[in-house]
């Protein structure tokens, strides 16, 4: 079976009255436009769709009536938002349905969601499927509000933020990847040929090509090779934690772990302002350097700044493009 990545995405009733049609890249996609425009709406409600099969935060959920998310394998996932008096509602086979009876739109009505699966002849199909085959991301705009008592379990690194928590947790996921490729390391008999086989596994290799990236962006810097992140400004000795850097520069960080551990994946990456911080360089080049970093995956990011994104100007799209009116 074709890989899961988005061919198109169609929305009907953006906020009530907007109506979007985007063709996409199995690559790169970048979505441009002002603030309000609706490119975090947009990205985050595809998001739910395929992580939950239904949009659970209620205010995002009324943003939009309906949205097909068609696959280059020529399935297409359909959700759309309907509005009932009471409970009391009719299933059809083949669909998921989602409602909260807390959750009510403006004339008091129940909210209720359904999603179906359709194939290329439009039959409802399995709607596992999708969920059994796809992995899919969202990186957003991190929100630095503090942890208070919080720190790793052997004490040792200051988690400061929601932002620490989140590389800290995706070092816990890198470190659990490599231990059995340590493993092998440790018990290696050393010979060449063993030691090559090694040196040329995938991990290995994904280990080592993340360094070499925050490198290439952490200019001011030397990065060091352990199982945290540690670092050392240029000219000073001192020896600081991922916990020590910038808002801007620890987004870089989380960004780059997250697609490195998802490296051999492929997988669906929706990305909400991820330059967001992000010094005028960086910007530039972050997109093409996720791409090498995993290859198999399919972006799709919202920016202030796709002027600036080098290597794929073709794949930018302004939010007012891609919009239309009944």
């Amino acid at each position: 079976m074709d890989a899961f990545y988005i061919k198109k995405i169609v929305i009907k009733g953006l906020f009530g009255t907007k109506n979007v049609s985007w063709d996409l890249s199995s690559k790169v996609n970048i979505l441009g436009g002002e603030n309000g425009s609706g490119k975090s709406t947009i990205l985050k409600s595809c998001y739910f769709i395929l992580k939950d099969k239904c949009i659970k935060e209620a205010d995002l959920a009324k943003l939009s009536e309906e949205i097909s998310i068609e696959f280059v394998n020529g399935y297409k996932l359909n959700w759309n938002r309907l509005a009932y008096d009471s409970t009391d509602y009719l299933r059809e086979d083949g669909y998921f349905y989602y409602m909260n009876t807390n959750e009510m739109d403006s004339d008091g009505r129940l909210m209720l969601q359904r999603c179906a699966l359709t194939d290329s002849e439009g039959k409802i199909g399995n709607i596992e499927l999708v969920y059994e085959n796809i992995n899919t991301y969202l990186i957003n705009s991190f929100e630095q509000r503090m942890i208070a008592n919080d720190s790793d379990k052997e004490g040792k690194t200051r988690i400061k933020t929601y932002l620490d928590r989140l590389i800290y947790d995706q070092l816990f996921i890198r470190n659990s990847r490599f231990a059995s490729v340590f493993e092998r390391i440790i018990t290696a008999s050393r010979t060449p040929e063993e030691l090559q086989s090694i040196l040329n596994d995938t991990e290995i290799k994904t280990f080592m090509q993340f360094y070499a990236t925050a490198q290439k962006f952490l200019k001011n810097y030397s990065v060091f090779i352990n199982n945290s992140i540690q670092l050392k400004r240029n000219g000073n000795e001192k020896v600081l934690s991922y916990v020590d850097l910038s808002m801007g520069e620890k987004q870089l960080i989380l960004i780059l772990l997250m697609v490195c551990n998802t490296a051999n994946d492929t997988c669906i990456f929706f990305m909400d302002e991820p330059d967001l911080g992000m010094h005028v360089e960086w910007k530039e080049i972050l997109i093409r350097e996720l791409n090498k970093l995993n290859p198999n995956m399919q972006m799709i990011v919202s920016t202030h700044a796709p002027s600036m994104v080098e290597g794929w100007y073709d794949n930018v799209k302004e939010v007012k493009q891609i919009c239309y009116n009944d």
